[in-house]
């Protein structure tokens, strides 16, 4: 088992605030569609070779969107059939998003087998680490194809503080990704912390994040709790359904029935609050985190490739 169904919500022009570095002189962007420079790294950092499944909402014009994919191989759109009831326009748009997504995501898992694997929630402002699948992979052949888990790389989130706790510039420890930074920002997902001297990020940055969070695993704190399973092999931490402890609820390597047993019209018509949880809940499997994994999210932080724009 090597291909994988990646499944990529998209809105064009919904990342308001992930954005290309810009050439010197020029300001920095403040908004940029992501999808291509999505596909074009999940080619580039994967190892083996993906199809790649485009969720978008029923009101985009799909021509527009295969017109605007730089390279299309691999490649299916899947439009969503959910229109957005009268009751819920009055909802906040990120409600109204929530929804559109929610069922965008039930079309397009409807569309693949259920015995295909699948990356489950690939949004299109992520960029893998070098050969993320490959760690993915290897745990799923380590276990002979073993379906009762879903495979989670670990979530990363780029930026240069959060709320009163500013990280820009922190030199960057073993010690402070794991337990320090998930203790004081975010308990499932790492914190890279944007450079001290730019306000943007490099491949380069995320290697080094990469080799020195593949460190001394030994060395994290431990959290006791019955739900979290501390294996021999220090790469592998074992959640249930529902925990984030270690994981966040995207990007994980899964069977694609479990998804599609766990999605289903959400009641977004109370605000859509702990709808991710309420999927991450049903999935019927462990998590399994492979911690030499990680996605990238600049969120708020400019990321510049070493690429040509062409590449984006």
């Amino acid at each position: 088992m090597v291909t994988v169904n990646i499944v990529i919500p998209y809105r064009p022009n919904a990342q308001a605030i992930s954005a290309w570095g810009p050439k010197e002189g020029e300001p920095k962007p403040k908004r940029e569609d992501t999808l291509n420079r999505c596909l074009f790294y999940l080619r580039k950092n994967s190892a083996f070779k993906h199809n790649f499944i485009i969720a978008i909402d029923s009101d985009i014009d799909i021509k527009n969107v295969e017109k605007s994919i730089v390279d299309m191989s691999n490649v299916q759109i899947i439009q969503s059939s959910y229109v957005l009831p009268e009751y819920m326009k009055n909802q906040l748009e990120r409600v109204q998003q929530k929804a559109r997504i929610n069922h965008a995501f039930i079309d397009a898992h409807n569309a693949i087998s259920d015995d295909d694997w699948v990356c489950y929630s690939f949004i299109s402002d992520l960029i893998p680490c070098k050969n993320w699948d490959k760690f993915l992979v290897e745990q799923i052949q380590k276990r002979n194809n073993d379906e009762r888990y879903a495979y989670c790389p670990m979530f990363v989130e780029v930026f240069p503080r959060y709320g009163h706790i500013i990280v820009k510039g922190e030199e960057l420890t073993h010690d402070k990704i794991w337990n320090v930074w998930r203790r004081d920002i975010c308990i499932h997902a790492l914190t890279l912390p944007e450079p001290k001297d730019r306000e943007y990020v490099t491949e380069d940055d995320f290697d080094s994040f990469c080799k020195i969070a593949r460190g001394n695993f030994s060395g994290i704190n431990k959290h006791s709790s019955p739900e979290i399973v501390y294996t021999e092999d220090e790469t592998i931490i074992e959640n249930i359904s529902g925990m984030r402890v270690f994981s966040y609820i995207a990007c994980f390597f899964i069977k694609n029935k479990y998804v599609k047993r766990a999605l289903f019209p959400f009641p977004f018509e109370n605000g859509g609050n702990n709808w991710e949880m309420a999927v991450d809940n049903k999935l019927e499997v462990q998590k399994l985190v492979v911690t030499n994994s990680f996605v990238f999210h600049p969120i708020v932080t400019v990321f510049q490739s070493k690429e040509n724009d062409k590449n984006r």
